[in-house]
């Protein structure tokens, strides 16, 4: 998938449980998962929002945020 990415830094090492799930071309982690943590966790090292309105796949994101917030109490 193309995403929008203009950052000139990036993740040296993963924290603990972090899960790679997307990579640039040239190997650069551009996406985390933590597996089998209770609440939803997505991070991502790009502009979803740059495209979000023309790219179904990044308003999904918000969509996952969204749905996975709803009935949660802080």
């Amino acid at each position: 998938m193309e995403v929008s990415c203009y950052l000139h830094q990036c993740l040296d090492r993963l924290g603990d449980g972090l899960a790679v799930t997307g990579r640039a071309a040239d190997g650069t982690v551009e996406a985390l998962e933590l597996p089998g943590h209770r609440a939803w966790f997505t991070a991502v090292q790009w502009q979803p929002e740059d495209t979000a309105a023309s790219d179904a796949g990044q308003q999904g994101l918000f969509g996952a945020l969204v749905e996975a917030s709803r009935g949660r109490v802080s």
